[in-house]
């Protein structure tokens, strides 16, 4: 594949990640001033909008004109049978599969044409398995068996019927998770995310990090509980101190994630992209929404979110500042740990006090001047000049002071040495 359709193949999936109307300012932000590279995008971005569907995906059509392979259907895969696609990412495919020696149903994530050449994404591909055959909690979806056949890596995961976190904030009161119960918003939205926090710290505690916990890697199941899933790019706690890569999701990437500051990325990245999912879940907005990802990744570093309860009134202070918490724009400002989080979020739904607090005076200040640093520098210079204004008079007069002492010192001492009459 040459790095043309390589290119076209990233923006495009990077695309199929984001809302509608965000496209068009990622398309002019990635594709720049090449026309060829746009058109192909959007050539594929219509042919998936009119499929419906991606059980006939448009990349791979295009990938066979290009690399002259022909389309070769998979129907096994080890001790699995696939039935139908149920969902496609960057780099991989997610399939309904059948496990024959139980009969069971399983959800089978197979690498992509493209990506089973790519050394970094095979790599990426065993980490998941690698990381997720340590985790056992119901809030993550487990790892029931992984394998490769005839060049294919697979990974064999518990089937979840039901729809993404993601889907769900889209679809609000006509979804299942705020729709089919009477429950106030600021109520599912804490339940589910102290629930994802157990799992972190399940996570954690064995020294797995995820590094991309996003809405669209959270499912609600039958029951409506969220489970965890996408470990591709979890890392030992060991391997993180001495790795330096950007990967994650901007909207939802911890401010020292976008940095690089390898020896400050640890379990607590995790716990700020939680906060930022509550923030959603709460407000409905993004705290650092942009029209690009580097619009994006700027204001996460650089801008501190507007308070909760501005966006949403009828949200509960605590709340708020549990969010807030979880969001610090430094990891030692977050909770310690995951479960830190989820015990604060218990004791809010049980009307019990809450162990984080809202920041005192001096860190309001900070967050104001951060949040106002044009406003701040105009201010201080203002300041400094009117400051030197008032003080001129003050300053003129003591040096006047100063010179009529100095004067009056010097007479004394020549009316000691006779050189002046004492009655002068």
């Amino acid at each position: 594949m040459t790095e043309f359709w390589g290119r076209v193949k990233e923006i495009f999936f990077d695309a199929l990640d984001l809302e509608p109307e965000e496209v068009p300012a990622f398309l002019d932000a990635a594709c720049g001033d090449d026309p060829q590279l746009r058109a192909a995008v959007e050539r594929l971005l219509a042919e998936d909008e009119q499929s419906g569907t991606r059980l006939e995906p448009p990349w791979d059509r295009l990938l066979e004109k290009e690399v002259g392979e022909g389309a070769t259907k998979i129907d096994t895969l080890g001790d699995f049978d696939l039935l139908r696609e149920i969902g496609r990412g960057g780099r991989g495919i997610v399939y309904l599969a059948r496990q024959r020696s139980t009969g069971r149903r399983v959800a089978l994530k197979v690498l992509d044409r493209a990506a089973r050449v790519d050394p970094l994404q095979r790599e990426r591909f065993r980490r998941e398995a690698v990381a997720t055959a340590r985790l056992d909690h119901p809030g993550i979806v487990g790892v029931l068996e992984a394998g490769e056949q005839d060049g294919i890596p697979f990974l064999a995961m518990e089937f979840v019927a039901g729809t993404s976190l993601a889907d769900e904030l889209r679809q609000g009161p006509a979804g299942r998770l705020f729709g089919s119960t009477d429950e106030p918003r600021v109520v599912i939205a804490a339940r589910c995310v102290a629930r994802i926090a157990e799992a972190l710290e399940h996570a954690h505690s064995r020294d797995v990090v995820h590094r991309d916990v996003k809405p669209q890697n959270i499912l609600v199941d039958a029951r409506l509980e969220p489970r965890l899933v996408d470990f591709g790019l979890a890392r030992d706690l060991a391997e993180i101190t001495i790795t330096l890569d950007l990967e994650g999701t901007p909207n939802y990437m911890s401010p020292e994630q976008i940095a690089q500051q390898r020896l400050l990325v640890d379990h607590r990245t995790d716990i700020y992209s939680l906060g930022v999912i509550l923030y959603e879940m709460l407000t409905g907005t993004r705290p650092f929404a942009a029209p690009t990802a580097a619009q994006i990744l700027h204001n996460v570093t650089s801008l501190i979110p507007k308070p909760v309860r501005r966006l949403a009134p009828d949200v509960p202070i605590d709340l708020e500042t549990i969010c807030h918490c979880a969001m610090a724009k430094r990891p030692s400002d977050r909770y310690r740990s995951a479960g830190g989080l989820a015990a604060d979020l218990e004791s809010f739904l049980a009307h019990r006090a809450i162990a984080a607090r809202p920041p005192g005076p001096i860190a309001r200040a900070t967050a104001w001047a951060d949040r106002h640093r044009v406003a701040c520098t105009v201010l201080l210079l203002l300041t400094l000049v009117l400051g030197g204004i008032l003080l001129q008079p003050v300053v003129a007069h003591a040096m006047a002071a100063g010179e009529l002492a100095g004067r009056l010192d010097a007479a004394a001492v020549r009316i000691a040495a006779g050189e002046l009459p004492a009655d002068l």
